[in-house]
This record gives C-alpha cells, sequence and structure tokens, in this order.
C-alpha cells in the first residue's frame, strides 16, 4: 500500500468517493441489527486507536486493536459469554483467560432495540489492572472434578456446596445428560456423610418393588447418603412407599435426581414433597454454552489429549446437545477413537457435528425455532405434517432443517 503523501490527489479523490459508495452499499444491503450495531460503534468509537467493538449474534465491529486482540476467539463463544454476562440488563465485565498471555477484559455495555438484547459494546483492555482483577466476579468454586465456569454452573455449584453441610433431602433437577448423578455424587464427597448407596429407578424390572424397597431401607444409616436416580420413572405405588420410607428419617440422608419437578399422580406427588426440601437445578448445555471449550479440554485430557484443535472446539460449541454434557463426552471419544494415535480434528467428529463447523449458532429465537422443528417431526409421520402443524410450507422446513443444521430421520 502507497503511503498517502506518495498519492496522486486525482487517484486519492477517486479513491475516497470509490470507499464512499462501497460503504453506502453495503449499508443498503445490511440487516436492521448489523444497521444498528454499526451505528452504535460509530457512536462509541472515539478514536481509531481505541480498541473498541460492537457485538451480537452474528455480527463483529471492531477498531484494528481490537481485532488483534478478539481475532483469535471464536464468534460463537464470544457472543455466548456477553450474552451470559449481560443477562440481567446492566453492564459488566468478562475475563477471558488466554494462554501464555495475561488475561483480557472486556468492558461491556448492553445495546437493546425493541426491549430486547441486540448487541454490545466492548471496550478491550489487554493488561488488566488490579481493579479489574477484583472485578473478576467471585472466585470460581469446585465442586469434585466437575467442570464449568459459566455463572449458571458456578450457581449448582454454591448450591452444591451449600447442600453438602446439612442434613436434608436434596432434589437434582434436571435434563437426562447434564451431570445429576455425578452432582450428587459430588455433593456427597464434600459432606459429613461420606458412604454412598446408589439406587436406580432402572433396577426395579430386575428386583421387583418389594426387594428394590427393602435395599433402599436397609442402605439407610448414620454415615450413609442415600442417592435415588430417575424418580420421576417410578411406579406411583413404588412413589408412595419411598415416600412413607423417606417421611421423617432424620438418620438418613436422602437424595434424589428426576427430570420433572412435579407429578400428578398421587405418589409422585408425595415423594416430591418429601424431598424437595433443599433444590439444586443444573441447566441444560445449550444455556451455558461458554462452559463446551472447557468440558472439550476436560473429556479430551481424560483420553490422553492435552490438547484440542481449536476447528474441534468450534463445531461443538455450534451444537444444541439435545442430550447435553453426556452426548458431547461420547462424540469426544468417538472422535478420539476414530483419530487413534494421530491428532483429532473436525474430520473425526460425527458427520452431524462436522456440518456445525460452517453454521450459524443457534440462540434466542432460532433456538426455539429448531427446537420446535424436531419437536413436530417427532410427533407426526411425515414432513408435510410436520410443515403443516409448524404453519410452513414443506421447502421452507427444508431450508430450515439445513439452516439450522439439524440432524433427523
Amino acid at each position: 500500500m502507497c503511503p498517502v503523501d506518495d498519492t496522486s490527489p486525482l487517484l486519492l479523490s477517486t479513491a475516497v468517493q470509490l470507499a464512499s459508495q462501497i460503504g453506502e452499499l453495503l449499508l443498503e444491503r445490511a440487516t436492521p441489527e448489523e444497521r444498528f450495531l454499526l451505528e452504535q460503534f460509530l457512536l462509541g468509537r472515539k478514536s481509531p486507536k481505541n480498541a473498541i467493538a460492537t457485538v451480537g449474534r452474528d455480527v463483529l465491529i471492531a477498531t484494528p486493536p481490537a481485532q488483534r486482540h478478539l481475532a483469535d476467539l471464536d464468534h460463537a463463544e464470544l457472543w455466548a459469554r456477553v450474552e451470559s454476562a449481560l443477562g440481567d440488563g446492566r453492564s459488566a465485565d468478562i475475563v477471558l483467560d488466554r494462554v501464555g498471555q495475561s488475561p483480557l477484559v472486556l468492558r461491556c455495555r448492553p445495546l437493546h432495540r425493541g426491549g430486547a438484547l441486540e448487541g454490545a459494546t466492548l471496550h478491550v483492555v489487554a493488561e488488566p489492572t488490579s481493579t479489574d482483577r477484583g472485578r473478576r466476579h467471585r472466585p470460581r468454586e469446585q465442586l469434585g472434578e466437575l467442570v464449568g465456569t459459566s455463572q449458571q454452573w458456578q450457581s449448582v455449584v454454591r448450591d452444591a456446596l451449600r447442600a453438602a453441610h446439612v442434613d436434608d433431602p436434596v432434589l437434582i433437577v434436571g435434563e437426562r445428560g447434564t451431570g445429576r448423578c455425578a452432582v450428587a455424587q459430588a455433593l456427597v464427597s464434600h459432606s459429613t456423610r461420606p458412604l454412598i448407596e446408589v439406587f436406580d429407578s432402572a433396577d426395579l424390572l430386575m428386583t421387583g418393588a418389594r426387594a428394590w424397597l427393602a435395599s433402599v431401607g436397609a442402605a439407610a444409616s448414620p454415615e450413609a447418603s442415600v442417592v435415588i436416580r430417575r424418580i420421576d420413572e417410578l411406579p406411583d405405588g413404588v412413589a408412595a412407599g419411598l415416600a412413607k420410607l423417606i417421611s421423617g428419617r432424620t438418620d438418613t440422608r436422602f437424595i434424589a435426581t428426576t427430570d420433572a419437578n412435579t407429578s400428578t399422580a398421587p405418589g409422585g406427588a408425595r415423594l416430591l414433597r418429601e424431598l424437595d426440601v433443599l433444590r439444586i437445578e443444573i441447566p441444560p448445555l445449550r444455556e451455558r454454552r461458554e462452559d463446551i471449550p472447557h468440558l472439550v479440554q476436560h473429556f479430551t485430557s481424560l483420553l490422553g489429549r492435552p490438547k484440542v484443535d481449536r476447528q474441534v472446539i468450534n463445531a461443538l460449541s455450534r451444537h444444541s446437545w439435545p442430550g447435553n454434557a453426556a452426548e458431547l463426552g461420547q462424540a469426544i471419544r468417538s472422535a478420539h477413537a476414530k483419530a487413534r494415535t494421530g491428532p483429532m480434528t473436525v474430520q473425526h467428529l460425527p458427520r452431524h457435528l462436522r456440518r456445525q463447523r460452517d453454521r450459524t449458532p443457534l440462540h434466542g429465537l432460532r433456538q426455539q425455532e429448531a427446537e420446535a422443528i424436531v419437536s413436530a417431526i417427532e410427533s407426526t409421520r411425515t414432513r408435510a405434517e410436520a410443515a403443516k402443524q409448524l404453519g410452513i410450507s414443506r421447502a421452507t422446513l427444508y431450508r430450515r432443517i439445513d439452516a439450522y443444521g439439524l440432524d433427523l430421520p
């Protein structure tokens, strides 16, 4: 590129005019979201030397200094962190840890349009001051070997650690695959009743109701914590019997897991009342996407892979994970087996995850629409019936399935 001083005035004038025309054309083709974020960027940028950026679900506009710091970040992960930090509608700071470098501080100011969070203005600080370090929220608490740094996960950890120091019954609520039993076991390891006995509702088929209830009763002791998995799958009569067994018992700690926090059956409702003294709610993985890179690193470390290709993490961060952390762990084990002793790449991931590499991440309304499509297809016999149920044409349905990267039968 030629220095301005060596450029012909006529050529410089032509270049400026051409740049202006290109800018006007881009603005004409921009979406309302892009125009809004550009306006906010121009208002917030006092100098091109300042590290300022505006970020939205699909947009990032940054000054050169900010771009240098943000270039290596996956956009889906960045937006997930920003969206999570600004959940209460107020400005917040995000501290990003960087391998071999000082942490990066993002001072985030929410940008609302029509009452909804449209994006954020970011002031990027590469060298945190002592004040910035003091803003790193509260120290991250650990629950055994369970992994996560998001606000949602840290809330789970705090609830579990509080529950560990009392003897009241605990109800752990969450979708399958979120790690309900792992949280229960970690909770027990921090408690004064370290002996753990685990019972699963699935064992009823082999043992029968009477023998199963008798085993639960026999496990009760002053030193024990009894964990009962999937109480929502218990027949109502067994649920009533278990509620009777638990009622008034203070010599044993009872912990139960479920993916349903209500029951219309009398026995199930009574059992929930007995157990729902302390509640821990585990969010699905799609609501704490910023934990995905940490979980990926954890699972691969267990397999003896200390480093993970960034492309792999990016692809995994874009999936909605209906099976939650359990599905993520299975995907990584599958990729590890295919890679054998060589590096794990995107090509070793299952096909539906490889497609996610170039897809737009799903959040908010898009995530809800994708879930509605999956639900409609699962509840109907044909794509035509699903499209009719959704109120869209079959062509639109197929386009949405492809755009959202849905791997459906």
